[in-house]
């Protein structure tokens, strides 16, 4: 019978059958060499076959992990982008209701991003409406009125 007691510092390329005790009979002999004596396994090897197998059962979960993770996150990607289209859509709708609704209201429109707008075109009469005065026609709107004011008094 082989038994750990009987290995003693040997490596694994050299074996001395003198101290395992076997014979040229055994190794021709199939019951022996496939019986429990010469196939058991060492605890080491055991161990190497447990963490195997749980790698391969984990293998497949750590690949559905990963699966799951980069599936999300694309489908909550794919879901912000069309939640940030549909609410750009909706703010220029309500920008075209505003602006349809001013235009209701005054009879025209001025885009408030408009930075010099003096005047604008009444889009009824077809006048011109003065929204902002310049400083120079603010100084001779001021002596039409003091001239005004004055041939008044007269």
């Amino acid at each position: 019978m082989v038994t750990n007691a009987n290995i003693t510092r040997v490596n694994a390329a050299e074996i001395n059958t003198m101290n395992l005790r076997l014979t040229k009979e055994d190794l021709a002999d199939e019951d022996f060499l496939f019986s429990k004596n010469t196939t058991q396994k060492t605890m080491i090897e055991e161990e190497i076959c447990e963490i195997e197998d749980e790698e391969f059962r984990y293998r497949n979960w750590k690949n559905a992990q990963v699966g799951i993770a980069i599936g999300g996150s694309g489908i909550g990607m794919w879901f912000a982008y069309k939640g940030l289209h549909v609410w750009e859509r909706w703010m220029n709708e309500q920008e075209q209701k505003d602006i349809e609704e001013e235009i209701e209201m005054t009879g025209t429109y001025i885009d408030p991003g408009a930075g010099n707008v003096d005047a604008s075109i009444d889009p009824i009469t077809g006048k011109k409406i003065v929204i902002k005065e310049n400083k120079d026609q603010k100084n001779e709107n001021k002596d039409k009125k003091t001239k005004e004011d004055e041939n008044e008094k007269e």
